[in-house]
């Protein structure tokens, strides 16, 4: 029988070894633990952030830019979107998470615009 205070000990501890915020953030503030390469751009830790204008620079030098969650031996969980940013009509960008993608700002691709 497991006695009660056992699991909620248990509970405890695995919520206190996973990541609370395990997301890419794309936003205004300076990117880290972020690698982009070739219009790809993968997280180096379970939280990462990704520059807006180095998203924008990107798909303008790329033309096709792919934002995942899952890097080298790192899993984030979700790609939250906190700054506008628009590109070109030429251009596409693939978001690619292990979870969820939440849309906190307008983001134009072309001429649409979600």
């Amino acid at each position: 029988m497991i006695n009660t205070r056992t699991a909620l000990a248990a509970l405890a501890a695995f919520a206190a070894s996973a990541p609370a915020d395990a997301a890419v953030t794309i936003s205004t503030a300076a990117t880290q633990n972020m690698s982009c390469s070739g219009g790809t751009c993968v997280p180096t830790a379970a939280s990462a952030v990704l520059n807006v204008s180095d998203l924008e620079n990107d798909l303008s030098q790329f033309g096709n830019v792919r934002v995942m969650t899952t890097g080298n031996g790192v899993e984030a969980n979700n790609i939250v979107i906190k700054a506008a940013f628009s590109s070109p009509d030429s251009t596409s960008l693939t978001l690619e998470a292990h979870k969820a993608i939440t849309v906190d700002a307008a983001v134009s691709i072309g001429s649409g615009t979600a």
